[in-house]
């Protein structure tokens, strides 16, 4: 429902049940400017962007429900999890989608710089998108 016909995710639908997320314009604009920069070929852009959505709808959840005070990725994904709102498998997997595609990982042997950016970013919306359907199931 979100991805568009070039493969790329974009915002539109993604926030539906999402409206009273206190960053969601935020993470809509990234979304949004990740696809951009995938169109643009500025995959390095378009990950960052992705990495930067998944960060801000897992830093806010644990500040805004969870009353989480250290601002950190990782404070806040350990908050979650403290807090059941993620498994220990969850926490997991995304602090290594996260690190897979962080800046300094190497491309994988075989991978263009274009199907790397593709194959991170959809990653990247899928954990978005995950979260997003369990903040909708808890609140």
């Amino acid at each position: 429902p979100f991805w568009n016909s070039g493969g790329v995710a974009t915002s539109i639908h993604f926030f539906t049940a999402f409206s009273t997320f206190l960053y969601k314009l935020d993470v809509k604009r990234l979304i949004n400017e990740s696809a951009e920069a995938f169109k643009n070929s500025d995959y390095n852009q378009c990950l960052s962007k992705s990495r930067i959505a998944l960060e801000t709808l897992i830093r806010t959840i644990a500040i805004d429900k969870y009353s989480n005070t250290n601002d950190t990725w990782g404070s806040a994904l350990s908050n979650l999890k403290t807090n059941s709102f993620l498994t220990q498998i969850e926490e997991d997997l995304m602090a290594k989608t996260y690190s897979f595609v962080s800046n300094g990982s190497h491309i994988p042997l075989g991978f263009t710089n274009e199907e790397y950016a593709r194959y991170g970013r959809n990653l990247l919306m899928s954990k978005c998108y995950y979260i997003i359907k369990k903040y909708k199931q808890n609140f």
